[in-house]
């Protein structure tokens, strides 16, 4: 090799074994990496559940929201059934429970011809006891569970007895034999009802308020007992609305609407179903929207 070539690998070898130990120092004044203490560790997980304390409840609130509304949407179409059965019906409402041999039918069964299939078993009892449970998810609310009423067994909103929505029966339809002590003929037809805008047809129902006759909720009372006859539950408590939806409660109206209201909007006297006395305003559930009108 001549003697140039050699001097100057030999230059090269120098200055790169020179460069492999020279240690990389960092420039003055560049940031450094180091590790967490557990001290800041600590303080960052407290942050993340202090924002997710402040979240939560938003996000409950939100969700409970979503409910209500899915809930109104159940309750139109259920009044939308009302309207198609009345006018197959001469304008006839349904009452809100007949007999059949050895069975008790109730009003959600009566519309199963517009809004599909509402129990597994037509024309059998839909309650705890029977098994037959509802099938069309119109008939249930997505809040059930935010009721205060429930079964032991968990099946609160399963059954037509114990579901969702409850009936203004003293207006639209009472129990087949108890109709004769009405002053107003039944079935009532739509043309009795002046102010279809202004009365409630169904709406989220508690259930019997006492619980003495179990959770009784297909029938609905309103804040006053029309024409000074007993309640919708066979127990004689009062059967009132259910404020689950965030202290409100949802309600369909005869002409088709549906409003979410607070107990006291709707003439109660108190906001909470097991305080309602029966001596409320009956404005929103006489079908003449006149608070004056107790009896028809």
């Amino acid at each position: 090799m001549p003697h140039s070539a050699y001097a100057a690998n030999h230059a090269f070898e120098k200055t790169t074994e020179a460069v492999a130990f020279v240690p990389i120092r960092p420039r003055r004044g560049a940031a450094t990496l180091r590790e967490f203490t557990l001290i800041e560790l600590l303080v960052v997980i407290a942050i993340i559940g202090i924002l997710a304390s402040m979240l939560l409840p938003a996000l409950a609130q939100a969700r409970a929201k979503a409910h209500s509304i899915q809930c109104l949407g159940n309750l139109r179409q259920v009044a939308m059934g009302f309207s198609l059965y009345t006018m197959d019906n001469n304008g006839a409402y349904p009452t809100v429970r007949w007999n059949a041999p050895g069975e008790r039918t109730r009003w959600g069964q009566a519309l199963a011809p517009y809004t599909s299939q509402v129990v597994a078993n037509p024309g059998y009892s839909s309650d705890p006891g029977s098994g037959n449970r509802i099938v069309n998810g119109i008939f249930r609310c997505p809040s059930i569970a935010a009721s205060t009423n429930q079964l032991a067994s968990g099946d609160r909103g399963d059954f037509l007895r114990t579901g969702a929505y409850g009936y203004n029966w003293a207006t639209f339809g009472p129990f087949p034999d108890l109709a004769s002590s009405f002053p107003r003929q039944f079935p009532v037809r739509e043309p009795r009802i002046a102010r279809g805008s202004m009365t409630i047809l169904i709406a989220d129902a508690f259930g019997e308020s006492s619980r003495s006759d179990g959770v009784h909720a297909y029938t609905l009372d309103g804040p006053r007992l029309l024409n000074g006859n007993r309640p919708g539950s066979l127990g004689g408590g009062i059967c009132p609305a259910d404020p689950r939806h965030l202290g409100r409660f949802n309600a369909a109206f005869a002409d088709g609407h549906a409003e979410n209201l607070t107990m006291r909007e709707a003439g109660y006297t108190t906001d909470h179903p097991e305080e309602v006395s029966g001596n409320g305003n009956p404005r929103l559930w006489n079908g003449f929207g006149d608070s004056s009108i107790t009896s028809f």
